[in-house]
């Protein structure tokens, strides 16, 4: 697929309706930042909290479409998911039931 044809563009809107669809959570936590404004302030920041996710999500679909043409980059990420999965279904060998606590990102993503 060419970039800037008709057939990116047309799978482009798709990716991006479908994305705004299933976004219904944004509604919920711009109110619930919302809710403790001023009544006067409350409709400003529900309008400008769904724009400004519109344009980031907008401008997360263009760069996933730019990300899926690099050859290879589904098998990585399929493989990651395999590893995640594995490591999520099997037991630890840790003796606590509850697992360990992590303090920084690279040890969460590694339990």
């Amino acid at each position: 697929m060419e970039l800037f044809s008709s057939d990116f563009f047309s799978a482009l809107l798709a990716i991006v309706v479908i994305d705004l669809v299933l976004a219904g959570d944004n509604a919920i936590v711009i109110a619930m930042a919302a809710r403790s404004l001023p009544k006067h302030l409350q409709k400003k920041a529900i309008l400008w909290g769904a724009v400004g996710a519109i344009v980031v999500r907008s401008a997360m679909t263009l760069l996933v479409v730019y990300l899926l043409q690099i050859p290879g980059l589904m098998l990585i990420g399929g493989l990651l998911l395999v590893f995640f999965a594995y490591r999520l279904l099997c037991p630890t060998d840790s003796n606590d039931e509850h697992g360990q606590a992590s303090t920084t990102f690279w040890s969460a993503s590694l339990l």
